[in-house]
């Protein structure tokens, strides 16, 4: 073969192990932020309700929504108005979800919000009622909508929401994940409007809601940015407020982990630190939880038969693994649980030495 016929065969090889290395390439677990709002808000208001209920409905469109309902009321009575909280259903003839109280509000007055989510597994009208029972409700303003991307496992982040200062409308904010939807919620009981949610141009508007009589009124407003950095002492909230603040304003701040979230050391495991080479070391991984796949790996690598192994009734599995080099082998451990939530342990090194006997 002459050389101008070997040429376009030695570009076709380069060719063809760019486009390997592109598609071989691993996957971050840190994908790009895909959280969006799914669907129309749905909103809504009552005044004097006493002892009853109040109700919304949304129809999203894609799978795997977290369904947010956030709600502001004042009580007739000043007295017991900060011990009065709400139980939350689905609407009359809408699907049956469960119903989990993120975070309660209380001002030093007679306002109380709430903050509660669901997960809407496949697209469909759904809807949420807000019971109170034993209190006289006043003005009362709800909002329902939709966030899809998120994690449905394990969806906020933190263990509770942030509450600044009652009277405060914007303050420093930081996430510890790249990928969150950054929520802000703003409440007034004095028709006291927020004039533009911050950072201007990130976090825009979800929905609002506005519900009252003369001086006393219910005002809930809601903005949310899918950001693709951690935030660190950013400021976010609102720019202003027209009216009155003082304690009639609370503002909540929390943020929502995507799908692909890995919790880092949610997964532990424990090894003896020295091993021999070719002689059995026993990993034993304590998990999360008992339904799910463990793997696990050293240097990198799946260990032999220890990849993919399904957990059964029990939080703690074992891996025998006999190391097939020497030296300092990075161990470590990952959990995916059948609802899809990946977490990954720190990894150790173990020590590796040479057999000290010949056979």
């Amino acid at each position: 073969m002459d050389e101008a016929k070997k040429k376009p065969a030695f570009l076709s090889w380069c060719l063809l192990f760019i486009v390997l290395s592109v598609f071989v390439s691993p996957i971050s677990a840190h994908a790009a932020n895909g959280m969006v709002v799914d669907g129309t808000p749905g909103t809504t208001m009552g005044s004097n309700l006493g002892s009853s209920n109040l109700s919304t409905t949304i129809t999203t469109t894609l799978s795997n929504d977290i369904l947010i309902a956030y709600v502001g009321w004042e009580s007739g009575g000043l007295s017991t108005a900060n011990s009065q909280s709400s139980s939350v259903t689905s609407s009359t003839g809408a699907p049956s979800l469960t119903w989990t109280l993120r975070t309660r509000y209380q001002n030093g007055g007679d306002q109380t919000q709430e903050i509660w989510w669901a997960v809407a597994p496949t697209p469909g009208t759904y809807g949420v009622k807000i019971n109170w029972s034993g209190q006289s409700i006043d003005d009362v303003s709800l909002i329902l909508f939709a966030v899809n991307g998120a994690n449905t496992i394990s969806p906020w982040e933190g263990a509770s929401a942030t509450k600044l200062p009652l009277g405060t409308v914007s303050g420093n904010y930081s996430t510890a994940y790249a990928n969150d939807f950054v929520l802000t919620f703003y409440a007034n009981e004095k028709a006291t409007q927020a004039t533009g949610p911050l950072p201007s141009g990130v976090n825009t508007s979800i929905a609002n809601v506005l519900n009252g009589g003369a001086i006393w009124w219910e005002y809930l407003f809601v903005a949310g940015a899918a950001v693709s950095s951690t935030i660190t002492n950013q400021i976010w909230g609102w720019s202003g407020t027209t009216g009155q603040t003082g304690t009639y304003s609370a503002v909540i701040i929390d943020a929502l982990r995507d799908a692909n979230y890995v919790e880092v050391n949610s997964v532990t495991f424990s090894v003896n630190l020295a091993a021999t080479y070719k002689s059995t070391a026993i990993i034993q991984a304590t998990i999360p939880s008992s339904a799910g796949r463990v793997t696990f790996f050293a240097k990198g690598k799946p260990i032999p038969g220890c990849k993919s192994r399904k957990t059964s009734g029990s939080n703690s599995i074992s891996c025998n693994w006999k190391p097939a080099t020497h030296g300092q082998i990075p161990v470590y451990v990952s959990y995916i649980s059948d609802g899809g939530q990946q977490f990954i342990s720190a990894a150790s090194n173990v020590n590796v030495s040479a057999r000290q006997t010949t056979r």
